[in-house]
């Protein structure tokens, strides 16, 4: 109604005889030509158009946009993006409370041996004894005992059956707390490890073991004397007595 009232205006007093003399040419154009091959060719086409443009309204306002439809189903995932640029640096955090200090730990040097810890070592000998001694093989602590070992608390732990504070080897040796353990893995001479001294005593003649090492004496039988070098090697673990 609006566009026809608006078309009306346009034409003024004059509308309907104007309308009339512009729809009997349109009229014209398309009666003949329907009347000739039953539709309009393109060139009449083109005619019809312009002139119906050219005598046609504008366009009303846009109407209020209608209420929003039902959300359709969720399409298929697209496949990923290419990869972003790196992101600038993000600013540095607030620095955390410091925590409370730790306990003083143990030096790495003490001067004796602590209460239930074990040390180990090695020893080799070798030589022609000249005289009854045999041979003398010397083993050094490293570090030295709070207090020297008596002969029942020095045993050979290669023997068999094994001490019970010996049950190590010549590969892994071992001693039970307040013990030297000796363990011969090759010997030469025979007759075997004969006596652990210690080195502390007046020639080293009394058995066990001083706070600093041991003398190991190993025999000879007197027919080896003057022959070919005999030989004599192994292990020792030594534990210091645990704290009463």
């Amino acid at each position: 109604m609006q566009r026809s009232k608006r078309f009306r205006d346009r034409l003024g007093a004059n509308g309907p005889g104007l309308t009339v003399a512009v729809i009997a040419p349109v009229f014209a154009l398309v009666g003949g030509a329907f009347a000739a091959s039953g539709g309009l060719n393109a060139k009449q086409k083109k005619q019809v158009e312009k002139i119906a443009k050219k005598f046609a309204g504008k366009d009303g306002a846009t109407g209020p946009a209608g209420k929003d439809g039902a959300t359709g189903p969720a399409g298929p995932q697209g496949s990923p993006g290419a990869k972003g640029d790196k992101g600038d640096q993000g600013i540095q955090g607030i620095q955390g409370i410091p925590g409370p200090p730790g306990k003083d730990g143990e030096t790495g040097f003490t001067e004796t041996l602590p209460a239930g810890k074990t040390e180990t070592g090695a020893f080799a000998v070798q030589g022609t004894p000249a005289d009854e001694n045999g041979l003398i093989a010397a083993i050094s602590f490293p570090i030295p005992l709070d207090e020297a070992l008596d002969a029942d608390h020095v045993l050979i732990g290669s023997t068999f059956p094994k001490p019970a504070q010996c049950q190590g080897g010549a590969l892994e040796p071992t001693a039970a707390p307040g013990y030297l353990c000796v363990y011969a893995s090759f010997d030469s001479t025979g007759t075997g490890l004969e006596q652990i001294e210690n080195p502390g005593t007046l020639l080293g003649e009394e058995s066990g073991a001083g706070i600093a090492g041991a003398r190991l004496r190993f025999s000879v039988p007197p027919e080896a004397e003057g022959e070919e070098a005999a030989r004599a090697s192994g292990t020792f673990a030594v534990t210091a007595p645990a704290e009463p």
